[in-house]
């Protein structure tokens, strides 16, 4: 558990709380904003998987409360990603005119959408799966295009140790289809948070990282 996974919910929490009397401190919500998508384009979704914040507070709090349910096909199609980013946007959009340059009140704007958005993440991951909010994350959606553009660099692979019991699938947070990939083929899957997490649970250590290119996904797909 690197630092983040660890401390991330408390900065969460302390961030929104304090948010509300001290709005300045919305603006370092620009990290987390960036961040994603940039790490991606060398790293995939790692950042979503290791460093956020808030996949870290739904991993320490929601993940004992969930139903565990499956995320929704419906959830994680392009159309449902773009509604979500189109009214996110929308809805920040306006709170940045209301501000009309005020520099505390932009602040807010920050901290604001990020309460509301980690609200309704809450909901979703109690009903569902604790990180379903991941799959319509504007910045995780923006993350997973950069990682497909990319290539799928420093991707997993499943080898043919790899023996179909699906124990990866159950804890990946996306539920994805982990073992469709066997025989050292990669996982081009732009949504894989490299939280390693099937890797751990893997009773045949079938599941590694490795270094590679789209090319090299294209001759696994096609072979």
């Amino acid at each position: 558990m690197n630092f983040m996974q660890k401390y991330g919910p408390y900065i969460l929490i302390g961030f929104v709380g304090l948010g509300f009397f001290y709005p300045m401190i919305g603006y370092t919500a620009i990290i987390c904003m960036a961040a994603p998508w940039i790490v991606a384009y060398w790293k995939g979704r790692q950042w979503c998987g290791n460093f956020c914040p808030r996949g870290a507070f739904y991993n320490r709090f929601i993940a004992p409360i969930s139903r565990n349910q499956p995320i929704p096909k419906w959830v994680r199609t392009p159309a449902t990603r773009i509604a979500v980013m189109i009214g996110l946007f929308s809805f920040f959009g306006y709170r940045l005119y209301a501000a009309h340059g005020d520099i505390a009140k932009i602040g807010f704007a920050f901290v604001l959408m990020v309460a509301m958005t980690t609200v309704i993440g809450i909901v979703l991951g109690i009903l569902y799966s604790p990180r379903t909010w991941c799959a319509v994350c504007p910045m995780g959606a923006m993350a997973a295009g950069v990682t497909h553009l990319s290539g799928y660099r420093n991707a997993l692979t499943v080898s043919h140790s790899c023996v179909s019991c699906k124990r990866c699938e159950t804890v990946c947070p996306f539920q994805i289809g982990i073992t469709e990939y066997r025989n050292e083929a990669v996982i081009a899957d732009p949504d894989c948070l490299h939280c390693h997490s099937c890797m751990k649970t893997c009773k045949k250590n079938a599941i590694s990282t490795q270094s590679c290119q789209m090319q090299t996904v294209l001759q696994d797909q096609n072979a």
